[in-house]
């Protein structure tokens, strides 16, 4: 039997944890506000009349995504859509600037990561809730969609590892010239060993082309989809304990003409 003591103990965690849940709920901030079709520009309906032809895309909504509340508020409310939403906990935010940065949350009791990043006006995102996945992608002139997406539709890039021999292509793969020179070139000192231990600096020089540009916006789209993809995989070396962090060395436009017939640059 519990004593009077324990079980007072226990009522008033549970109540601190209710009104922690309660607290947390009436503070956070809509992320998202709705927009409809006819309130878009011509090259925002371009853009998007080519986001939903994408083969991944199983729903999207128009928003314009509150980014004060990212800097301003520990807990927001992911209103993605009418019937979807979520309240996410800020883990971390990397500030680079005023309007550079990337803002890392999950949702509690869910399997959850999400990683959202600001250039300027512009937005990139990526949210992994349950089994379902979205996107936040720019539709230019302050506004960014929302969208419902099917990975296993996504293209192929590739041939992957075979799951069945997966440790052994690990093993093979630590033992072969090629994996100890790129160690080496990264920095020299670096043995196979002291890699495994070792968290290495790898300074990306990021290149894009025009077509891609115009594919994602604007420059301040292209930046900010920059800005996601290093956080991104940063977040997934961290989780996998891989001992290395991307660091942005210089990203720049070339003058180069893709003959690649690719649907999508990003």
């Amino acid at each position: 039997m519990k004593s009077q003591l324990q079980i007072k103990i226990l009522v008033n965690i549970s109540i601190l944890f209710f009104m922690f849940i309660i607290t947390t709920t009436l503070l956070s901030q809509d992320l998202f506000t709705h927009f409809n079709e006819g309130q878009i520009s011509k090259n925002q309906q371009t853009i998007l009349k080519r986001l939903k032809s994408d083969s991944s895309t199983i729903d999207l909504q128009i928003v314009k995504v509150n980014t004060n509340y990212f800097k301003n508020s520990n807990s927001i409310n992911l209103n993605l859509f009418s019937n979807k939403n979520y309240i996410a906990v800020k883990h971390k935010i990397e500030i680079k600037s005023d309007s550079d940065y990337s803002w890392f949350g999950t949702i509690p009791e869910k399997y959850s990561d999400i990683i959202i990043s600001t250039h300027g006006d512009a937005v990139v995102g990526y949210m992994v809730i349950e089994n379902e996945c979205y996107n936040i992608k720019p539709l230019g002139g302050g506004l960014n969609v929302i969208i419902h997406a099917d990975p296993s539709k996504y293209p192929t890039c590739g041939n992957s590892l075979d799951p069945v021999n997966y440790s052994q292509n690990i093993c093979e793969c630590e033992k072969s010239t090629e994996y100890r020179l790129i160690i080496k070139d990264i920095n020299p000192e670096v043995t196979v060993e002291k890699f495994k231990t070792t968290n290495i600096i790898v300074r990306v020089l990021v290149a894009y082309t025009t077509n891609a540009k115009n594919e994602i916006g604007c420059v301040n789209a292209m930046n900010a989809l920059i800005t996601n993809s290093i956080a991104s995989a940063n977040d997934a070396y961290l989780n996998s304990a891989i001992p290395i962090e991307l660091e942005l060395a210089h990203r720049i436009q070339v003058d180069h003409n893709e003959t690649n017939n690719t649907n999508s640059f990003y």
